[in-house]
């Protein structure tokens, strides 16, 4: 099977780091009572092993992410012996490669496959190949041997050695700028005592950016992006013996990066396995649930696990900030209990920290959610100093909310209330920076705030940017009208606040101007501005579950932009419609809505530069309403002006149900579990199963409202909803 290589995605490529059956030197075991030295570079998708008392680290993509060049690929093979005052020693070079795969079989180290540019700089067009490579370290003589060159290329694969014989599983082979990507339907195998050369074995998957791992008898494949459906739970898992393949548990839920960069390692009887959670899950040979081995300290992906002795090694990776160079040791088993001090709570568990939940795009991990409520039975209702059409954002234990008043919208409020019981502990008041007159057909406070652990930042219909310390005393304060050009216009602003690791981001587009700006979240001051072709919209820019890109959905127009530059990479464009809709995400796919029909599209992201029909997936054939496509399991969920909503295929775009809700929506919908939640604007809520086949009714609730809803938040037991002046908390905690 075929398919475009997108190239933002094909330099994080996993590699798996295997555990040498060896007996461990008696400094493995020290290895957890020090902190090893930070790898040399900064790196992500690279090879490395922990074998014989030191961890040894290959190639991998250094520099910025998503650029692919000679220069962002690291030359260096490198060992550090596990003990303290272990110092990084150079080895004997090979290829230049990322993602290559490093396993041991506790003789000799042991390498497979991986990716390279043959572009000299990030300037010159991507020329990106998978490598046929392999070869086995002799340590002994420092040198590299030759083993048989795979049939075809491989990267974004991983490898497990497992009774004398090296397997290769998933991944793809890049064939350069002018070919199609082709993904593999088979696992490699190679006889190590002969390697005379590799045999295939049909695999039912096409995965890549997958983990793998042995244990019994059994070689296992974790997670990873498929063709056309993206990031998956999915474990698959070999009998060695029979040639047989089965099922696994599925990898935990682990928000919206679950399945991508997934490390994985092998000890005795185990697999051990972590995902950007920042969880070290594992599974014992034979069973069928996962156990939380241990808690990093810090979160990341496409990094790697190397068990030694009774520690495990936690090697670079990336997350959402750039490439990490530290090693965490942790101890599996032992304090699982205890979180590591600074490891952030599951996001959309305590905190829903802005428009769509933040980077969960609407995917809430509370442990539970009510399913069934009435007027009668609501944990509270209060009334707001204005009226606002923004989502409730919340941290831990206090809901902001955000609202306005006055004939010309003249007097703003922002207002923190308790989770537990609604009572408010305090309210700001501000004067407009600019006033706009009031009437039913401009917004009313529907910018979103967001929330992070030092600040709570506000954008208003008036074009006042402000942040606030979770008490509510001012940090800095923009009027950006006064800055860059009155905010009037048609209906009103609407566009909500995306925060990154780096900066608060607003997107601006009048009819005579339109840009995105990022500022400091501590200080409020500039960090870039980028200026587009002026037009109207009212939607929200939106964050690539990796982090790595700012995807823009407005006035006729779909853009990606450097998150760290605001430089714009691509653009599509002669669009009509796609006016308040934010941008979704499938795997590698942007998903964009609108009212007007062709607006409603699927479009492969990867090329740079100007994109054409050519880039386009698929067509929905049908406008949506305010909400934003939904991607959800095996659905993207779409909601026409009448409240028709539909599951479409996410690989193709077929219809495979369509259902008629009680009313249209303005609010997009929630997951939760095996739920979907649609909460109409007339405060009835239906819940759907989560079901790509039928769409079946679990429950119909209904709100006595005033105000069309427009927002909410989803935590543990609770979910807050937003009807103009009205706030109402459903569920209650569990006994």
């Amino acid at each position: 099977m075929t398919r475009s290589v997108p190239s933002v995605l094909a330099g994080l490529i996993p590699a798996l780091v295997l555990l040498s059956p060896a007996p461990v030197p008696a400094q493995d075991a020290a290895a957890g009572m020090w902190r090893p030295p930070d790898l040399v570079d900064a790196v992500a998708s690279f090879g490395a092993v922990a074998h014989d008392g030191a961890l040894y680290v290959y190639g991998g993509h250094v520099g910025r992410t998503h650029v692919h060049s000679m220069e962002n690929i690291s030359p260096g093979f490198r060992r550090l012996v596990l003990e303290p005052g272990g110092t990084w020693e150079e080895l004997a070079r090979g290829p230049l490669l990322q993602g290559a795969a490093l396993v041991s079989d506790g003789a000799a180290i042991y390498r497979v496959g991986g990716m390279t540019a043959t572009n000299a700089t990030a300037e010159e067009p991507e020329v990106l190949r998978s490598s046929r490579s392999a070869a086995r370290y002799s340590i002994a003589e420092d040198r590299w041997e030759p083993l048989p060159d795979l049939p075809a290329g491989r990267s974004s694969h991983d490898a497990v050695v497992a009774g004398g014989t090296l397997y290769v599983v998933g991944g793809w082979e890049l064939r350069g700028p002018d070919e199609n990507a082709v993904w593999a339907a088979t696992v490699l195998a190679l006889d190590l005592d002969d390697a005379t050369g590799w045999r295939s074995i049909p695999a039912p998957f096409e995965r890549r950016a997958l983990g793998a791992g042995t244990a019994g008898g059994r070689i296992y494949a974790f997670g990873g992006l498929t063709p056309d459906a993206g990031p998956q739970l999915r474990v698959d898992v070999l009998d060695i013996a029979s040639g047989e393949w089965s099922r696994g548990p599925d990898l935990p839920p682990a928000g919206s990066l679950q399945g991508f960069g997934v490390a994985a390692a092998s000890h005795r009887d185990r697999v051990f396995m972590s995902q950007a959670d920042g969880k070290v899950y594992s599974l014992d040979a034979g069973t069928n649930a996962w156990k939380l081995a241990a808690n990093l300290a810090d979160r990341r992906f496409m990094h790697r696990l190397a068990p030694v002795g009774d520690r495990i090694l936690a090697v670079g990776g990336s997350w959402l900030s750039g490439h990490l160079a530290s090693i965490e040791v942790v101890s599996p088993d032992a304090g699982t209990a205890d979180e590591p001090e600074n490891a952030a709570p599951e996001a959309g568990a305590k905190r829903w920290p802005g428009f769509l939940g933040g980077r969960d795009f609407n995917v809430s991990r509370a442990a539970r959610l009510p399913l069934t409520w009435s007027d009668d039975s609501v944990a509270w209702r209060i009334t707001t100093p204005g009226f606002g059409q923004s989502s409730p954002v919340i941290w831990d234990d206090t809901v902001f909310l955000t609202s306005l008043e006055g004939a010309t919208k003249e007097t703003l409020f922002i207002t923190a209330v308790d989770l537990a019981d609604g009572a408010e502990h305090w309210r700001r008041t501000f004067d407009a920076a600019e006033a706009f007159e009031w009437n039913d057909y401009v917004s009313k406070g529907a910018p979103t705030p967001a929330v992070d652990g030092e600040r709570l930042y506000a954008f208003f219909d008036s074009g006042d940017l402000l942040a606030l310390t979770h008490d509510g005393e001012i940090v800095w304060h923009r009027r950006l009208g006064a800055e860059y050009g009155t905010v009037g216009g048609n209906h009103g602003v609407g566009n909500s606040i995306l925060l990154t690791d780096d900066a608060v981001v607003v997107l601006l587009t009048r009819r005579t101007y339109s840009y995105l700006l990022a500022v400091d979240p501590a200080t409020g001051e500039t960090l870039w501005k980028a200026d587009r072709e002026p037009g109207v919209a009212w939607s929200t820019p939106a964050l690539t579950p990796d982090g790595g890109e700012i995807v823009v959905s407005a006035s006729g127009r779909i853009e990606g932009f450097d998150p760290g530059t605001g430089e714009r990479r691509w653009f599509f464009e002669d669009l009509r419609g796609n006016h308040v809709p934010s941008p979704a995400f499938a795997g590698e796919l942007v998903i964009v809505g609108g009212m007007a029909v062709q607006a409603n599209l699927a479009l492969r992201r990867g090329r740079t530069g100007a994109l054409d029909g050519s880039d386009v997936a698929w067509t929905a054939g049908s406008g949506s309403n305010f909400a934003s496509p939904f991607v959800y399991r095996d659905c993207v969920y779409w909601v026409n002006p009448a409240g028709a909503a539909r599951c479409l295929a996410p690989e193709s775009g077929a219809v495979r149900w369509t259902h008629r809700l009680p009313d249209s929506i303005w609010a997009t919908p929630l997951g939760h579990d095996d739920h979907v939640y649609f909460f109409t604007t007339e405060g009835v809520t239906q819940v759907l199963r989560a079901s790509d086949e039928v769409p079946e009714v679990v429950a119909t609730n209904r709100l006595s409202v005033d105000a069309p809803v427009t927002g909410f938040a989803a935590v543990d037991d609770a979910i807050v909803i937003r009807a103009g002046t009205e706030v109402i908390r459903v569920g209650r905690p569990a006994e």
